[in-house]
């Protein structure tokens, strides 16, 4: 079993679900994609939860942003490649906003993947969600502090994996599963990587594939 994720940067509270956002006219999150998540990880359910309860309001405010992040792996080491923020000064994942022109999560997961890494030649490989998370952000130059609702996929880089970074990167770093399970300072991170671990097993024929 997975343990409880409780990252020092997330500050669960039953006010976030009071917190609104603009949608398109159809959830950009797959319900049944929700389910399966909730069936994979019961121990979540109350994530799940308040994202379902977020997602049925409309209305934006700024205390509440949809995001969506990429859980990007070099197929030959299974490696994954993690960006240190340059406002956060942490490394995390791959990710970030949807964009206006975005209908679904997926979508803005791929694009971020693409943007932040530089590699072109990315695939989402399981179309089912591999994380939920919402992360309380702190002001950061003069921006008011807010959550983030973010929803991680999982990904593959296309070899050979020559990587650039972007304007809000520090630095971008393969890291092995292993290093992350017992190193990483964000549990949110280790607990990505327990996930990818107990999943890598069902998606090797993936992998040959792409090797």
């Amino acid at each position: 079993a997975l343990p409880n994720e409780t990252p020092t940067y997330l500050q669960p509270s039953s006010s976030i679900v009071q917190y609104r956002f603009k949608l398109h006219h159809k959830i950009p999150i797959d319900q049944e994609a929700l389910h399966q998540y909730q069936e994979r990880y019961p121990e979540e359910i109350a994530t799940v939860e308040t994202f379902k309860t977020f997602l049925q309001h409309h209305n934006e405010q700024e205390k509440a942003h949809l995001t969506a992040s990429a859980w990007l792996i070099k197929p030959s080491n299974h490696h994954v490649l993690l960006t240190h923020h340059k406002k956060l000064q942490k490394w995390l994942q791959l990710g970030g906003h949807m964009s206006q022109h975005e209908y679904d999560t997926k979508t803005t997961a791929l694009r971020e993947a693409k943007e932040e890494s530089g590699i072109e030649n990315i695939i989402c490989v399981e179309q089912t969600i591999l994380h939920l998370g919402v992360y309380y952000i702190p002001e950061i130059h003069q921006e008011p502090a807010h959550y983030h609702f973010d929803v991680c996929y999982l990904h593959y880089a296309h070899e050979p994996c020559t990587t650039v970074k972007s304007s809000e990167s520090n630095a971008l770093k393969w890291f092995s599963c292993s290093e992350l399970c017992t190193t990483s300072q964000e549990p949110s991170i280790a607990i990505m990587a327990r996930k990818w671990q107990l999943l890598s097993h069902n998606i090797l024929e993936t992998t040959d594939m792409m090797s």
